[in-house]
């Protein structure tokens, strides 16, 4: 694995990453990762992969054994990210690097590409950016390639955003910066783009979020900067603090039965595949 950085400017740096943190409140996307990879099919042993927003590149890894003979790049606007990503064990064929989705035509030269995967990122691109990121990989991907992604969609984290959307408003927030749109909507932005054989669904899951601090691990290394903007920083803490108690008596309401006594929500999901012509 060879790790490298490049310091732009991406739209999520007014949030705070810790891409450690990260790592340890990943175990709810694990979970279904394996809708992500079934969905793509089979890939040959030598393709090249790109996967954005990596994280902490636990899935990017999985695209790797897949592909030993192939390439594998993860890239992510978060430097912290892209260092915890690369901690792990050294593959010759796996790369990440730090750039923001908003820049994927600078991940490689047109044409050469054969997937680009994304989960649990592209909610975080505003939607006025969605078009121009889509042409960029249109560009990257060979005749054939496929863009196979799974993100927020709309109802995400309706029940959180209840108590969220008036709290941090009351802080100062200019409010969450999520996309979070239909199946249709989706499918019509990859249709625009120039895609073909476009399959967009929406599924709803429930997220157990175990591992350290459950509800606050949830919370702050993964949601809570959709807020940032606005907050003043002495007031940061505070926002928190009132955050992880509102959403912990939501999440209790919405916590089903069999996820062994540990707290879980709704999740909606944008599930999409297509093929560059």
């Amino acid at each position: 694995m060879t790790l490298e950085t490049d310091h732009g400017v991406p739209s999520q740096s007014a949030s705070s990453w810790d891409g450690a943190q990260y790592a340890q409140h990943t175990a709810h996307h694990r979970a279904f990762d394996h809708l992500l990879v079934e969905r793509i099919g089979e890939l040959s042993t030598d393709a090249y992969v790109i996967d954005i927003g990596c994280g902490a590149g636990d899935l990017t890894r999985q695209w790797a054994a897949r592909v030993p003979d192939g390439m594998v790049l993860g890239i992510d606007a978060d430097e912290s990210m892209i260092r915890t990503a690369g901690s792990g064990p050294h593959l010759p064929h796996l790369l990440f690097r730090t750039l923001p989705a908003q820049r994927l035509a600078e991940a490689e030269q047109p044409g050469r590409v054969d997937a680009i995967v994304s989960t649990a990122c592209l909610h975080w691109i505003p939607a006025e950016e969605q078009p121009a990121l889509l042409a960029s990989a249109w560009t990257l991907l060979r005749p054939g390639g496929l863009w196979c992604v799974e993100f927020g969609g709309a109802g995400q984290l309706a029940e959180v955003r209840t108590v969220l959307d008036p709290l941090a408003a009351a802080f100062g927030s200019s409010g969450h910066r999520w996309f979070f749109p239909s199946a249709s909507e989706y499918a019509a932005l990859l249709t625009a783009a120039g895609f073909v054989q476009v399959e967009t669904a929406l599924v709803r899951q429930q997220r157990v979020l175990a591992g350290p601090g459950g509800v606050a691990g949830w919370l702050t290394s993964q949601v809570l900067m959709a807020y940032r903007d606005g907050i003043p920083s002495e007031r940061w803490p505070e926002f928190v603090e009132a955050a992880v108690a509102a959403v912990t008596h939501v999440v209790a309401r919405t916590t089903v039965e069999g996820d062994q006594g540990l707290p879980s929500v709704p999740y909606v999901r944008v599930a999409a595949r297509a093929v560059r012509p």
